[in-house]
């Protein structure tokens, strides 16, 4: 008996441990600051490579999914001032980028088909690009939709609807 509780101590304060590591220890820092200008800059990238090379670096995997409407991995990075960026990395080569500059409330959303949503870019841009692969072509995509999958299947739930 007291062998079993002992082990159940052990294995309770193994997981409070690890569930005490903070989300800031695990994303990859960027020495780049996360704000509209960057998501600028971003949006003329033509490939992934170029994302993380105007990031600074790989940023840390956050995030695999093999589902078959869009098998892809998440990489994740953060400024010093708070700021996030994630990116969604599909097998296709094919990429979306959710940008959270410090202090706001929205999101600055791209991708690789020309999408482009930045309400806090000065003027406010609402573009959705290129309709992208993992849209069906039975879904009606234009500018009043398109912010569903702008980053990747709807099933991510991921944008803003």
């Amino acid at each position: 008996m007291l062998r079993k509780l002992v082990f159940g101590g052990f294995a309770i304060l193994f997981v409070w441990a690890g569930a005490a590591l903070s989300d800031e220890l695990t994303i990859g820092p960027t020495p780049v600051p996360i704000t509209p200008d960057l998501a600028l800059n971003l949006r003329g990238a033509g490939s992934y490579a170029s994302v993380e090379a105007m990031l600074r670096g790989p940023g840390t995997r956050i995030g695999t999914s093999r589902e078959s409407d869009g098998p892809h991995e998440v990489r994740a990075w953060r400024d010093s001032a708070g700021g996030t960026a994630r990116a969604y990395v599909y097998d296709s080569g094919d990429f979306s980028i959710v940008l959270r500059p410090a202090g706001e409330a929205q999101d600055i959303v791209l991708n690789s088909f020309g999408a482009f949503v930045c309400p806090t870019c000065s003027p406010p841009v609402n573009a959705c690009g290129r309709r992208p692969w993992w849209v069906p072509h039975d879904v009606h995509f234009d500018n009043f939709d398109c912010g569903c999958t702008l980053a990747g299947p709807q099933s991510l739930g991921v944008g803003r609807c």
